[in-house]
């Protein structure tokens, strides 16, 4: 969603960039409309207070203007895709209206694979250090309860070479 809001693609250049380069079935924004705009932002909310408010996690505007216009996801066919009667990966018109520079900066494929996957990576790393979950546990958990090939570790490894 920061992507998003710094102008650098649409949700469905993220989405394909990040699904293309991991291998995943699902972008993160189509993740996010699967599983309900309400829903996702309450959680936002709940984990950015439970850690302690850090910028990093704070909800996006985009999240909650979305709200705000009635876009739920996939409940009532409007999130950051338009669904039923349009074709597949039609982006919802209303996120230019919301985004001042709506996709005015758009970055490359390998930028915005960089981008989200250091951003997880880093969350990861302080998941570690603050002694919430081991490397292998957040590896695992991100495996399985995200269906990802690699967790943000192995991806860091990968990625780095080492």
């Amino acid at each position: 969603m920061r992507l998003l809001e710094q102008g650098r693609g649409t949700p469905a250049t993220v989405d394909e960039a990040v699904r293309s380069r991991a291998g995943l079935r699902f972008g993160p924004l189509e993740l996010l409309d699967a599983f309900g705009l309400e829903e996702e932002l309450a959680t936002s909310a709940a984990l950015y207070d439970l850690r302690g408010r850090p910028e990093r996690l704070k909800p996006c505007a985009v999240h909650e203007k979305l709200l705000a216009r009635g876009c739920r996801g996939r409940k009532n066919s409007r999130g950051f895709y338009v669904y039923g009667e349009n074709p597949p990966g039609t982006v919802n018109s209303v996120l230019s209206e919301i985004i001042s520079g709506f996709s005015a900066r758009p970055a490359g494929s390998e930028e915005v694979f960089r981008i989200v996957i250091d951003a997880v990576v880093s969350e990861a790393r302080a998941l570690a250090q603050e002694s919430i979950a081991s490397v292998a546990d957040v590896d695992t958990a991100v495996k399985l309860g995200m269906g990802w090939p690699m967790g943000p570790f192995e991806w860091d490894r990968a990625l780095r070479g080492t």
